[in-house]
């Protein structure tokens, strides 16, 4: 009788169990066979990482890339090449003394007077700046482009560097499925030709900002953002568009074509009032793509002075473009940032319409939600049980949040909680806004840790759990989170932790034994 062994298992089949192997430990399982030697091959050399000469990561990059079976498995490339405009538009264009007299003395300066320091060194960076527009023409199956400005104030020797950028769009147009831009809308024209086509283009992100004031951004949306994406809008399944200023996207929306395999669409701006933020055309897009939609993230970063107050604001969710109807969301995204609480505490009445259908649900409001929000919020969210997924910042966390999400969300599988501190029920209310905050938490965790012990939630769906401080330099308290994981007898996770392997190491510490090798000790599950 036949055996299968385990070589000929097929490609998929390994690449299944491949998902389940740490990254760290899969690239050095290049021994075991044909097919895990690949896996480990382009798992070791699948980014490629440029910015300049000196940067040990470039070196390595450059070092690796000249090696042809090494440079093939790059499926990653990360530029960010503006400290190396000078020596690239030198090379590109010939014309060095030219381009000496036009640099404005800017930080760029010392970056030329260390590159002209001796005709020596700077023939040998020279080389070095061909070798590396010559590996970067043969880069041909990368499928994730990002291009960054390292500093908003290199815009000059950016635009030197853009033949570098030419060459990977040639190189790489055929396979790039995802594209990541992060610059200043002042070069935007440099770096998208206007006749540029990815024939396989699936995902775009474009985070954006304004250097000098003197630029037209809306112009140079229009002209060179607008094109790129109707020149892909047959093939984008997700698009995202990031700033933190106030810009006019409505004249942007209304020009985009229609994106029929569009599934994803996140967004972050700048929001000053219902007066002078126009979302008229996130409206016409959203509704546009209903039909379609599966992934939503709406973040809005408040603008302007706090105690200025448009009256309609009144009526921030009322606005058409937060009432479009999206019949197939599952995955919402939703924050408010630096907005007044009174608009913060009317969120529920935007969530429940996708009560029945959404599976994931993250809100990353700032400041936190509280308690009372997020009773608001839950109380009959999970009445269809289809919500598995929550991720939410709270100011604080008592004992009977737990309770909460028990009764209304029952079947949920994965709860990540950020909170300022663990309070006792009486000081739910508290609001942390000075530096006695921590000793207060310290003095209340005792009390909570009381309050937590005669809960236990046994028939809770709930296997992963994700705690952390919405202050990075707080640490979770241990007693706490042993009263809480004692609560959770099915929980299957914490912190990305195997539970049972998390509550051993805190018995260890508490009893003074050295830690376990971090290998051990961090025996992660699989993501979600």
């Amino acid at each position: 009788m036949p055996t299968t062994t385990i070589a000929s298992l097929p490609y998929d089949v390994w690449a299944k169990i491949v998902s389940f192997i740490p990254k760290h430990v899969l690239r050095n399982l290049y021994a075991v066979n044909q097919v895990l030697f690949n896996f480990a091959m382009e798992e070791r050399y699948k980014s490629a990482y440029i910015h300049h000469l000196k940067d040990p990561l470039t070196i390595d990059c450059v070092n690796r890339l000249s090696d042809p079976f090494r440079a093939s498995k790059t499926r990653d490339l990360h530029l960010r090449p503006s400290p190396l405009g000078l020596l690239i538009s030198e090379i590109s264009q010939k014309k060095v003394q030219s381009l000496k007299r036009k640099i404005k003395r800017t930080a760029d300066d010392i970056l030329v007077k260390t590159f002209l320091k001796t005709d020596i060194k700077y023939e040998e960076q020279r080389e070095a700046i061909r070798s590396l527009l010559q590996i970067v023409t043969g880069l041909s199956e990368v499928q994730t482009l990002r291009v960054e400005l390292s500093s908003p104030d290199r815009l000059k020797s950016f635009r030197m560097a853009t033949p570098l950028i030419d060459i990977a769009w040639q190189a790489c147009s055929t396979a790039l499925r995802r594209v990541h831009f992060d610059f200043p809308l002042d070069v935007m024209r440099c770096v998208l030709p206007s006749n540029l086509h990815l024939p396989n283009l699936e995902e775009l992100s474009v985070r954006f900002s304004i250097t000098y004031r003197t630029t037209d951004s809306e112009e140079a949306i229009i002209t060179n953002l607008v094109p790129f994406v109707n020149n892909h809008h047959l093939t984008l399944q997700k698009l995202t568009l990031s700033t933190f200023e106030h810009f006019h996207f409505a004249s942007f929306y209304h020009q985009l074509s229609h994106m029929p395999r569009l599934t994803s669409f996140s967004l972050t701006q700048g929001y000053v009032s219902t007066l002078q933020t126009d979302t008229s055309g996130l409206h016409r897009f959203l509704t546009v793509h209903a039909d379609t939609l599966i992934s939503l993230k709406l973040v809005f970063q408040a603008l302007g002075k706090s105690y200025v107050k448009d009256p309609l604001m009144e009526g921030w969710f009322k606005q058409p473009c937060l009432e479009v109807a999206l019949p197939h969301l599952r995955t919402l995204e939703f924050g408010l940032w630096d907005f007044p609480s009174s608009i913060s505490t009317l969120l529920d009445t935007y969530l429940k319409q996708y009560s029945d259908s959404l599976t994931s649900l993250i809100i990353t409001n700032k400041p936190p939600l509280t308690y009372e929000d997020l009773n608001n919020i839950v109380t009959g969210f999970g009445a269809s049980g289809v919500l598995k997924y929550l991720e939410v910042g709270v100011s604080t966390v008592p004992c009977k949040i737990f309770d909460l999400l028990f009764i209304n969300l029952p079947g949920l599988h994965a709860l990540s909680l950020a909170t300022d501190g663990f309070v006792t029920i009486k000081d739910v209310s508290y609001q942390s806004t000075n530096i006695a905050m921590s000793q207060r938490f310290n003095h209340w965790q005792e009390g909570f840790c009381a309050e937590m012990r005669p809960l236990s939630y046994p028939a809770w769906d709930l296997r992963h759990l994700t705690l952390s401080f919405n202050v990075w330099t707080a640490t979770l308290n241990k007693l706490c989170v042993t009263a809480i994981l004692k609560t959770l007898p099915g929980l299957q996770t914490f912190n990305g932790i195997p539970k049972q392997n998390y509550l051993d190491q805190l018995s260890r510490e508490m009893r003074g034994v050295p830690p376990l090798p971090s290998s051990t000790r961090l025996n992660r599950s699989p993501s979600l």
